[in-house]
């Protein structure tokens, strides 16, 4: 019993859509992958920056504890001379160092110093002196004499009056 072959060769054979499904697939998937890959670089972006706001707050936090520091120090020891090898300083200063800035520290007389960082998102200035703590716009910090900070890309710095005035 032989069967026709003819009509093993007749039968409708499929079609191959792999190709065509595979064409289709891309020119769906390749948009859509397109807008997630610009929408996860979008927030990158804006958490980035909420990202260097919440170290601001930090170091503003931090900055702003060295006046109760200061005025422990102060109490216990009648001067501010010595008051950057305090361990609590010391502290604040790694601390700020860990959130991507640098505290200047200078004690200017013996009643008096300074302190301040650069705030990561705006560049400012965060500054602490006895009794004031404010942010700089303008890359100084107000004290009278014995602060200058340089307003180049260099890390700014204190001048340190006479040696007299700290007696």
């Amino acid at each position: 019993m032989d069967q026709n072959p003819q009509a093993e060769q007749s039968a409708p054979q499929k079609p191959n859509n792999k190709k065509l499904i595979i064409i289709v697939l891309l020119a769906v998937l390749v948009p859509i992958i397109i807008v997630v890959v610009i929408l996860a670089v979008m927030v990158t972006k804006s958490t980035g920056g909420a990202r260097d706001k919440a170290k601001d707050a930090v170091i503003k936090s931090q900055v702003t504890s060295i006046e109760a520091a200061a005025a422990v120090y102060h109490d216990t020891n009648q001067t501010f001379v010595g008051l950057e090898k305090d361990p609590q300083i010391v502290d604040i200063k790694n601390s700020i160092k860990q959130n991507n800035s640098e505290l200047i520290f200078q004690t200017v007389t013996k009643d008096n110093f300074v302190g301040y960082a650069k705030l990561p998102s705006s560049g400012k200035l965060f500054c602490v002196t006895p009794f004031n703590t404010n942010e700089s716009s303008t890359g100084s910090c107000e004290l009278g004499q014995g602060l200058e900070v340089n307003n180049g890309t260099s890390t700014p710095s204190l001048t340190v009056p006479p040696t007299n005035q700290l007696e």
